[in-house]
């Protein structure tokens, strides 16, 4: 059955599954709405925190890499009736290039050419507020790529670049895979999910948490 997101349908087709999952491929601003109820809250913060205090680094691949840690969330204070789109997206958390030496990461220069950013739309998207209150919210089918013509969806990075996972909860009468205007939406950001972009752990103690 086809689904009717903000007036838009989509279908089966593979074109518009890109479009429903990706979103859109511009830059995202950060979402302005405010509401004391709803909050996001990150389900696996105990092991993203572990992570972050050597470290994070995550592997892109050509063919696209899963996450891990995977972003997973609780959502509280939605409008159990109202339908929204999660999504997320990855964007850069400073204005560098890095390198790791002697057993660190050292600034190299300016960063690249900032490559704009795809927002990954959570699959079970739309949902009305009661079905994501009740669910844990996983980013895992989420993919990092370094292939600049990537057509699978997946977010393009920079390797060697950090950056800084973002949760945006967006009312479905709002959502526009086009283009999306502040104040229409919800943002969320965790300092402990900041990860490098890497295309091979440079940081032996990653290596030793993993394997």
């Amino acid at each position: 059955m086809p689904a009717a997101v903000n007036n838009i349908t989509t279908t089966t087709s593979s074109a518009q599954n890109f479009a429903l999952t990706v979103g859109y491929s511009s830059p995202l601003p950060h979402g302005q709405l405010v509401s004391e109820p709803l909050q996001v809250e990150l389900e696996n913060k105990e092991l993203w925190e572990k992570f972050h205090d050597i470290g994070t680094e995550m592997i892109i691949t050509k063919n696209g890499r899963r996450m891990f840690p995977v972003v997973r969330s609780n959502i509280t204070g939605l409008s159990p009736k109202e339908e929204y789109i999660i999504g997320l997206d990855l964007v850069p958390a400073d204005e560098n290039r890095y390198k790791y030496h002697n057993t660190e990461w050292a600034i190299t220069g300016k960063a690249e050419n900032l490559i704009p950013s795809r927002v990954f739309i959570h699959p079970d998207s739309p949902g009305t507020g009661a079905q994501w209150m009740r669910q844990v919210v996983s980013f895992q089918k989420l993919k990092l790529t370094n292939n600049l013509n990537d057509q699978s969806g997946h977010v393009i990075l920079n390797s060697m670049h950090k950056y800084r996972p973002r949760i945006h909860v967006i009312p479905a009468k709002e959502y526009n895979m086009f283009s999306m205007k502040k104040g229409t939406f919800y943002t969320f950001t965790f300092p402990e999910t900041e990860f490098m972009a890497v295309t091979a752990y440079q940081n032996p103690r990653v290596s030793c948490w993993l394997y």
